[in-house]
């Protein structure tokens, strides 16, 4: 449109009220609050719109940040203690449109803590996007402890030589918190994830530009402190996937049970087709806790359905045993006594623990809807035997 106004000249008012995003402790009595958007500078600087529970109060003084127009300085006349947690509430802010704040004015801070080995732990994984997708690594903080993302870094080891580091980046450059039971999903891009996957929590996707490329078939995660120390290492396979999958594109790896071992292939399955494959900053679609009962050996659920929608896509074997020692073996048989299934073989067991079953037979097949007996036996090294057999129901849904 050369010499008169442009055909996409239209109004377009900002009706989008800004959101607080977090909140980072600069020192001891310093708070920084991050915003989505800028903020009017007569209402960010009013210590009266701002709140902080357990006791705390309006701050003495708020200052927008001069270099940063997203970001508020708040001064306390006391200092913040470690081992609280505590919650901002933000009102009357608005930004340069006048738009006010609205339900997102409210976060959590603390002062973050030392982080060891088993605090923060690897929970799923997508190596093999789709098409012109991204990788994402998924952390849950199983402790009890506020984590600094800061202190972590994320790398990918050459599985054919482990001490070759292939990729290593920081987790985060800035301060970012990472609260007890709380999902965080790592990606070079947050959009992207956005596209492909339903993402419960926006905020809980982190950037991180120089992700590494994990490999679509077999690598190594690590997930470390800048000292050094690995907090949690997985290596995958892409043979884990559920057998069945048409395409393992753009299905990621998810972890079963936050307290059995990383490396153990029994506690990951691709995630379920209900949840289109992949659960970034939320619950694992096939998340479960080891349920045991009194018995020594239970099977729960009693009828499943491997289909992969992630409703009782396997059935675990639960044992659980006054003393240690014992060796297990399990197999699985069909209602006219063939054995379709050697499912675990001489596996050395602690006091207690689980194993699963997805309906797949020796054959890699999906065994048929029907009645099936899974048969166990344990012995030690002292000649004591225990002889199981339980029930179990494969089924299929009806459409």
């Amino acid at each position: 449109t050369p010499g008169r106004k442009n055909s996409v000249v239209a109004f377009n008012p900002d009706t989008v009220p800004p959101k607080l995003l977090r909140a980072v402790l600069e020192d001891s009595i310093t708070l920084l609050l991050y915003f989505s958007e800028t903020i009017n500078s007569s209402t960010g600087s009013l210590p009266a719109n701002y709140s902080v529970d357990n006791s705390v109060g309006v701050p003495a003084a708020a200052q927008p940040v001069a270099n940063d127009v997203n970001t508020v300085r708040l001064k306390f006349p006391q200092i913040f203690f470690r081992g609280i947690i505590y919650t901002i509430t933000v009102s009357s802010i608005s930004d340069c449109s006048g738009n006010t704040i609205g339900l997102f004015n409210s976060v959590r801070f603390a002062i973050p803590d030392s982080v060891i080995p088993g605090d923060v732990v690897i929970n799923e994984i997508l190596f093999n996007p789709k098409t012109y997708g991204y990788d994402f690594v998924e952390l849950y903080n199983r402790s009890q402890k506020v984590i600094d993302l800061a202190q972590l870094d994320i790398e990918e080891k050459d599985i054919a030589n482990p001490s070759s580091v292939l990729e290593l980046t920081s987790v985060s450059t800035q301060t970012y918190l990472l609260f007890p039971q709380q999902y965080v999903a790592l990606t070079a891009s947050p959009e992207n994830i956005k596209l492909n996957y339903f993402v419960e929590t926006p905020g809980a996707l982190v950037i991180v530009p120089s992700l590494p490329n994990y490999a679509d078939d077999k690598s190594i995660c690590l997930l470390k402190i800048h000292n050094g120390i690995t907090l949690d290492s997985l290596a995958y396979d892409h043979n884990w996937h559920f057998p069945l999958l048409d395409i393992e594109d753009g299905v990621s790896l998810e972890r079963i049970d936050f307290d059995k071992p990383t490396q153990d292939k029994n506690n990951w399955h691709s995630a379920a087709s209900t949840e289109g494959f992949a659960t970034p900053t939320y619950k694992n679609s096939q998340f479960s806790e080891t349920g045991i009962s009194e018995d020594q050996i239970n099977v729960t659920p009693e009828v499943f359905t491997p289909d992969n929608d992630g409703d009782k896509d396997y059935t675990f074997i639960n044992y659980k045993f006054s003393e240690t020692g014992y060796t297990i073996n399990i197999r699985i048989y069909d209602a006219n006594g063939r054995e379709i299934r050697n499912l675990v073989r001489n596996e050395f067991l602690g006091s207690e623990g689980k194993f699963q079953w997805d309906g797949v037979d020796n054959e890699n097949q999906k065994a048929r809807i029907g009645i099936y007996i899974v048969y166990i036996e344990v012995f030690n090294l002292n000649g004591k035997v225990k002889k199981f057999k339980k029930q179990v129901v494969l089924g299929a849904k009806l459409y």
